[in-house]
């Protein structure tokens, strides 16, 4: 066997084997025999992130009940990963119908804390301006879904942070009286339920759903005038998102309600995508449209693939209102920049009194420093919003929201800044072209 070295900004160590020569593919087990085991997420923007090791190298992903194998991107030129026996395909992603240049890689080791695969396979896109990174205000390396999902029950406790991987031989189920258990069924590996929508305070309508946790959003609908579901005449047209073919439009509104296992989500936030992006999603030709993470995040789940069910609990988060864009800003971690603090620093000197006795005298004395800091970019304006009539421009830096500066946060926090109840008044102080604004806008809901 020979090995290869393949350079594309980042070294991929390549073990090229015969392809007809793959062994087969095995799947994830517990380590050390255990029942179960604990892995903790950090949940960023409605997202589930944790920690894999990929042949021996630490990178997080993004837990994605809507994809079935791997899929790794976004590698630096920091970023040294081992990837083994590869050949180079094509693969289609939401946003777009063109093809994305990627390797379909086999025989890689997974390991979560507790979880072992030796024998992985996964893709690997190579198009670097793929970058879910900056959405997110953290470094993401990829996605994955169902191969840990298959062999296991899985729960998500959204309330703890943590997911708990139970062996499905040794499992048995807490009783639960205000859980609900409704059915589960896989598509092409993707789970699906079946809920019930109201719009425009019409009667409730059938959808078949798929479960996507990969989605930050509530609610997604296809439109479909012979089952009823059609945009309310509140709405806007809005960025829903980026997809690895690129950004996705579509029109926002507000659903009466949400019926999910019987309980009401009163006005759950709906995007209806634009008609050439629910071509590419609508491989299940029964598929109305997603449930994502900002109505999943409301309860604690247990996912039994192969049993078909799903459980769902309330959780605390379950009565908190949908977010909604009302200033029309979407922002970006944008590389940094460099601000001048001054901080205070302690100062000691020696002193002799008149009796000859010594002592210290302690003083603050003002001190330059220079800090690197994040950037947040504007990166999208929707026409006629308020940032829109205030005078704001894509690729604007935003550096202070009412008097806050904003490299104290992360960019989920300085998103939650902009977001509000209608009539909030909001104050930004942005850098253009190197010039320091004011601007002052309402935020005012559309829906």
């Amino acid at each position: 066997m020979k090995n290869y070295r393949f350079y594309r900004r980042i070294f991929l160590f390549v073990g090229l084997l015969c392809f007809f020569s793959i062994s087969a593919q095995t799947q994830f087990g517990i380590t050390q025999n255990q029942k179960s085991t604990t892995v903790p997420f950090q949940l960023i923007n409605n997202l589930i992130v944790i920690p894999v090791e990929v042949n021996g190298t630490s990178l997080s992903f993004i837990l994605d009940t809507g994809v079935s194998k791997p899929i790794l991107f976004n590698l630096n030129d920091k970023d040294s990963i081992q990837i083994n026996d590869i050949t180079p395909i094509s693969i289609r992603g939401l946003g777009s119908d063109k093809p994305v240049e990627a390797l379909k890689s086999f025989n890689n080791t997974f390991e979560l804390k507790g979880l072992y695969n030796p024998s992985q396979e996964l893709y690997v896109v190579l198009d670097e301006s793929i970058n879910f990174s900056a959405r997110l205000g953290m470094t993401i390396h990829g996605i994955i879904g169902y191969d840990l999902f298959k062999d296991f029950i899985v729960e998500v406790n959204y309330s703890r942070k943590r997911l708990k991987f139970h062996n499905r031989e040794t499992y048995k189920s807490k009783k639960c009286r205000k859980c609900e258990e409704i059915p589960l069924t896989l598509f092409k590996n993707k789970p699906y339920v079946d809920t019930k929508v109201v719009i425009e305070n019409s009667e409730e309508v059938p959808a078949h759903l798929l479960v996507d946790t990969g989605s930050s959003d509530a609610v997604w609908l296809f439109k479909d005038k012979g089952k009823n579901i059609n945009v309310p005449q509140k709405k806007y047209t809005d960025f829903l998102g980026k997809g690895l073919g690129g950004s996705i439009y579509g029109e926002r509104a507000k659903l009466t309600y949400l019926n999910l296992a019987g309980s009401k989500l009163h006005g759950a936030k709906v995007a209806f995508p634009d008609s050439a992006t629910t071509t590419l999603m609508r491989t299940n030709i029964k598929r109305n449209g997603s449930v994502g993470g900002e109505v999943l995040k409301r309860f604690n789940l247990v996912y039994d693939y192969q049993g078909g069910t799903l459980t769902l609990r309330k959780n605390g988060l379950f009565n908190k209102p949908f977010q909604y864009n009302m200033s029309g800003i979407e922002i970006e971690y944008r590389g940094s920049r460099l601000i001048q603090e001054i901080t205070s620093a302690l100062a000691r000197a020696p002193q002799r009194s008149d009796k000859g006795s010594e002592g210290i005298t302690v003083h603050f004395r003002d001190v330059l420093r220079l800090n690197q800091v994040p950037n947040f970019k504007v990166v999208d304006l929707r026409k006629g919003s308020p940032a829109d009539f205030a005078g704001l421009q894509e690729g604007d830096i935003i550096l202070k929201v009412n008097n806050r500066s904003t490299h104290q946060y992360n960019l989920q926090e300085v998103t939650n800044m902009l977001q509000g109840k209608a009539g909030k008044k909001v104050r930004l102080l942005v850098e253009r072209n190197g010039v320091k604004l004011r601007f002052d806008l309402v935020l005012k809901s559309l829906i």
